[in-house]
């Protein structure tokens, strides 16, 4: 048996096996446009991503800058709310469990009164309390609707769940933006801003604040702007200064005492 003429036919055989091969991974030229297509439409939704995640960054930077310049904290916020309920007659914010509350207080559930339901209450509340409620079908009544979908739970915080069980109430929503506005507006009656508190604090150098409220209304006396302008000072008695006048403090030393 000639064993070399067979072992160079099987290379042979093999090398044309390899070569056809190679043709067939080849890809033609639609192949080589639709794969095109693909690196490009994948690169663009790369791209899409990577801007949502600088969005997202930015977004959230804004957010903490925002809650560090208004002081705005989770407690007070709710306590404002409870303070207009209580001003108009109604029962304040409570706790759906108060368990949960204590020891949770910040991700906890609160019950908002039925202001629609008051003696004497204003009509429009009920509107205003539908947007506690679940989303209405496009088949129910009115009447219904509101017998079927009580008014649900509200969270100060981002409960991390989208099932609907609660409503996440912030300085945006509708009810939020009625109560406030009932809360700024009630600061104006019979002077009750106007007072002078004495705080005691571990500062051997005593300080004045003078706190003051600048509103800017336009048509139909619509808020357009509202800030507490506040000036600070070294206190300084009297009998010390002479007819001297006290000194403001800079921004940043106001910042450090306020």
């Amino acid at each position: 048996m000639n064993y070399p003429a067979l072992f160079k036919g099987g290379v042979v055989h093999i090398q044309r096996l390899t070569e056809a091969i190679d043709l067939v991974d080849q890809p033609d030229e639609e192949s080589k446009v639709r794969g095109s297509a693909i690196q490009e439409e994948l690169e663009a939704i790369r791209l899409r991503q990577d801007k949502l995640r600088q969005q997202q960054v930015e977004l959230e930077t804004m957010l903490r800058d925002s809650r560090a310049w208004l002081g705005l904290e989770d407690r007070h916020f709710r306590d404002t709310l409870s303070v207009t309920l209580k001003l108009m007659g109604a029962e304040p914010l409570k706790p759906l469990d108060a368990a949960a509350a204590v020891g949770d207080e910040e991700r906890s559930q609160w019950i908002v009164p039925p202001l629609d339901q008051q003696a004497g209450a204003d009509p429009t509340w009920a509107t205003t309390l539908d947007t506690l409620r679940a989303p209405r079908q496009k088949t129910q009544k009115l009447w219904d609707w509101r017998k079927e979908a009580p008014i649900r739970p509200v969270v100060f915080r981002d409960p991390g769940s989208l099932d609907g069980q609660v409503v996440h109430l912030h300085l945006e929503h509708r009810m939020v933006q009625r109560l406030l506005g009932r809360f700024l507006s009630q600061g104006f009656l019979h002077d009750e801003l106007t007072r002078a508190c004495v705080c005691r604090t571990d500062d051997p150098i005593p300080r004045v604040l003078i706190l003051g409220r600048l509103s800017l209304y336009g048509d139909r006396a619509s808020r357009l702007h509202d800030e507490i302008v506040v000036v600070a000072a070294e206190w300084i008695d009297p009998e010390a200064r002479g007819r001297g006048k006290l000194r403001p403090l800079s921004e940043g030393e106001k910042k450090d005492v306020s």
